[in-house]
């Protein structure tokens, strides 16, 4: 088959991908897709996502780093909660995931209002503004805007990647202990 009758062909979904009402239905039963250690992936999507917010920072692409940044916190909370085998819905919203964690962990996150505000730079940040109701058509993100949302991040990212270093850490001295091989880390 060639190029253009796969690029014209109806939408192949890639293996192991669900669709949002699978998903959906799967949350709602209390199953969920995070078979083979599900953490590791969205903890590399989110390095993926800081990688990719510095190369925009570097360009002074605010908005496009302001997305990356949003995207890296929302997967690192997702890594913490899969790590922990909680199940959550499917959600941007950081807030929620935030009070998620409260049944696993006891961790300071940003205020309330502060991941609210980086919630929203989720669709912000990727849509004309004139989608949103009482809002310009163009979004602006100065550089101390955007500083705000990156100290924001940055601030869950570390506090999650430094639990689960630290929870990693703690099970292979226990699997050590055991006489058990240590597992590879985060």
């Amino acid at each position: 088959m060639d190029a253009i009758a796969v690029a014209v062909g109806p939408p192949v979904r890639p293996a192991g991908v669900l669709t949002p009402a699978l998903r959906d239905m799967m949350w709602k039963r209390g199953l969920d897709d995070r078979s083979m250690e599900r953490w590791k992936g969205f903890l590399g999507a989110a390095k993926l996502d800081l990688a990719a917010a510095a190369s925009c920072e570097r360009d002074e692409l605010w908005a496009p780093a302001a997305f990356h940044w949003q995207q890296a916190a929302e997967k690192s909370l997702k890594a913490l909660l899969s790590r922990a085998g909680a199940n959550f819905p499917p959600t941007h919203d950081l807030r929620t995931l935030a009070k998620l964690t409260e049944k696993i962990v006891d961790m300071q996150w940003p205020s309330e209002h502060d991941l609210i505000f980086l919630t929203n730079i989720y669709a912000m940040s990727r849509y004309p503004l004139d989608l949103f109701e009482n809002e310009t058509p163009s979004l602006v993100i100065s550089k101390d805007l955007f500083l705000k949302i990156s100290t924001t991040a940055k601030t869950i990212c570390e506090t999650v990647t430094n639990h689960l270093k630290e929870q990693c850490h703690d099970e292979s001295e226990d699997e050590e202990a055991a006489g058990r091989p240590r597992p590879p880390g985060p």
